[in-house]
């Protein structure tokens, strides 16, 4: 291999607050579509919303208390309910996404 490609970067790292950050800013747009949606796109769209929020509190820290971890279960849960709801409610789904995103280091 040439010293030249040996010293290129195959990957660059980012880091993970960075990450997050632009993926909550972006279901925040998702969120905001909602209303010009049909009800089919509001299901696709609150579905993958729902399965991103899924997998960021399975791989959340553990540090949390009993309770704590009973109450994001619960707006999880709350979540998934309104989403496969046939006519959701977009205010609750929406104010149930914020309530969650605002809940401290669950999102970094």
């Amino acid at each position: 291999m040439s010293p030249s490609l040996a010293s290129v970067p195959t990957s660059h790292p980012v880091p993970y607050a960075q990450l997050y950050a632009g993926q909550v800013a972006v279901i925040g747009e998702m969120l905001a579509s909602l209303d010009s949606l049909t009800h089919a796109g509001r299901h696709h769209v609150m579905s993958k919303i729902v399965t991103f929020v899924q997998a960021r509190v399975g791989s959340a820290p553990g540090t949390r208390t009993q309770p704590e971890r009973a109450r994001i279960a619960e707006m999880l849960e709350h979540l998934q309910r309104e989403a496969a709801r046939p006519l959701p409610a977009i205010g609750s789904f929406t104010e149930s996404v914020q309530r969650l995103l605002a809940v401290p280091g669950l999102f970094v």
